[in-house]
């Protein structure tokens, strides 16, 4: 796969919880944005076959990507902490194992890096999806609007 060249410093986190059903669109969809060498997926203590979904997709593609398994489920803003004491890089990017992120995100995220230089949070546009992998929205256009930006 070809990467952007984009002089940045970040990890990605993808956040599972009970989600076995979009895991193959999901890392497919983020391997398409990012090398996994800046991915780490957390299991937050799936009930159902998540975790084992993700082992066979790594192991199918042959990936060396971190997996992490929390014994229970410790909920979204818990897992954000988490991952911001588990990050070594300079930005942090965390999504949801049932979102889809579009192809220009890290694109998209440069350009507002340099027009906002104090910039300490960024949100891209998410895709929800439902449980037969239809795209049924995005989350978060509303934002880029309020700023002007295009998307």
């Amino acid at each position: 796969m070809k990467f952007l060249n984009i002089d940045m410093n970040l990890e990605c986190f993808i956040i599972f919880y009970n989600q076995e059903v979009f895991v193959n669109q999901r890392l497919n969809n983020i391997l398409e944005i990012i090398s996994s060498e800046n991915i780490t997926i957390l299991d937050d203590g799936s009930s159902d076959n998540t975790y084992t979904k993700i082992e066979h997709y790594l192991i199918k593609n042959n990936l060396q990507i971190n997996l992490i398994r929390n014994q229970i489920n410790m909920g979204i803003i818990s897992n954000w902490k988490l991952c911001s004491r588990l990050c070594k890089k300079d930005y942090i990017w965390i999504i949801e194992g049932d979102d889809l992120s579009h192809q220009n995100f890290l694109v998209r995220f440069c350009k507002i890096k340099k027009k906002f230089k104090d910039l300490d949070i960024f949100s891209g546009i998410t895709y929800s999806i439902n449980y037969q992998n239809k795209i049924i929205g995005r989350q978060t256009e509303r934002i880029f609007k309020q700023l002007n930006l295009e998307f």
